[in-house]
Order: structure tokens, then sequence, then C-alpha cells
């Protein structure tokens, strides 16, 4: 509200022979920040958001390229994981089965450890897939569109011309 009047006092100090050298200063000072505030402000949030969004797709291309779909099979299965605190990470737990799989890296060594396989009912020679490094270490799978609305931290990292949408709404 103080630009307002300073924009309009402005107008009346035009050739009021009462105004101080200061006052016109104090006003033009006003007036100049509200055109920063007004111009350059957007165009910050603009690039900055255009930063983002670049470093994400980058981290995404290297995510791509440093991870593989292999192919495991089960050897059995074991017992059901001890239960999560958290209900959050216990949800999509609950679909997987904990086997005991073997699996060929990227590099062409074999594997062998405790994976949670996607399967109802896993049996020994059923194969599943699973993302790994190059070496034949587990990693969580690569992000994608729709993993990244999901952990989308803020309105700001969205599109600046575009809404922000809510993970749940984004899903449905």
């Amino acid at each position: 509200m103080q630009a307002v009047r300073a924009i309009s006092g402005l107008w009346r100090w035009r050739r009021n022979p009462l105004c101080r050298a200061t006052d016109l200063a104090e006003a033009w000072v006003a007036l100049a920040a509200l055109v920063l505030i007004l111009l350059a402000a957007p165009v910050a949030g603009f690039l900055g958001g255009g930063a983002a969004q670049d470093a994400l797709q980058r981290s995404v291309r290297e995510q791509h390229q440093a991870r593989h779909l292999v192919t495991a099979t089960v050897v059995r299965k074991l017992d059901r994981s001890p239960l999560d605190a958290d209900p959050e990470t216990s949800t999509g737990r609950d679909l997987r089965t904990r086997v005991l799989a073997d699996w060929t890296a990227p590099d062409g060594t074999a594997q062998h450890g405790s994976v949670l396989a996607s399967l109802k009912d896993p049996q020994q020679g059923d194969e599943f897939r699973i993302w790994t490094d190059q070496h034949g270490r587990m990693v969580a799978a690569p992000s994608t569109p729709r993993r990244r609305r999901r952990t989308r931290s803020s309105p700001a990292s969205a599109r600046p011309w575009r809404p922000a949408v809510s993970w749940r709404a984004a899903d449905g």
C-alpha cells in the first residue's frame, strides 16, 4: 500500500514547491522497488524453476543410464519381513513377497540375495524383474514422470505456467 501512495505522491510532487529532494528520492526508490517486485520476482522464479527442471531431467537421464532391468529367478520363498513401524512404507511392501533369488548383473557376474518380488505365490524357478546397477547391486527403479509428481516438494518446482497438482489427483 505504501508503494501506491508513493506513486500517487510522485504526481503531486511534480510542481509542489514544498517538496524536498529527499521526498522525491524516496518516492523514486519506492517506485523502483515496486517495479522490481512486479517484474524481477516472476523472472527470477521462472529462471529458478527452469534450472531446477533441467537438474531434475539430467538426474533422470543419469538414472536411466546407470540402472538396468534384469531378470531374477526365485530360489525359495523367505519368511515375511519384520513389521514396519511406519504404515506409509508397509503398504507398498504388502504387495510383495520376500524371496531368495539369483540374477545375472549387466557386467556378467552372478548375484544371489534376498529381494522383494511382486509375485503373489512365488515358486522355485519363477522369474521376475528387478532393477540393478552396473555391478548387480539392487537399486530403486529410475524416476518416471508419475514418481516425480509424487515426490515434488513444492508448487514452486512445478512448471510456472501450469497449476500445481497434488499427487493424489495426478495418480487418479
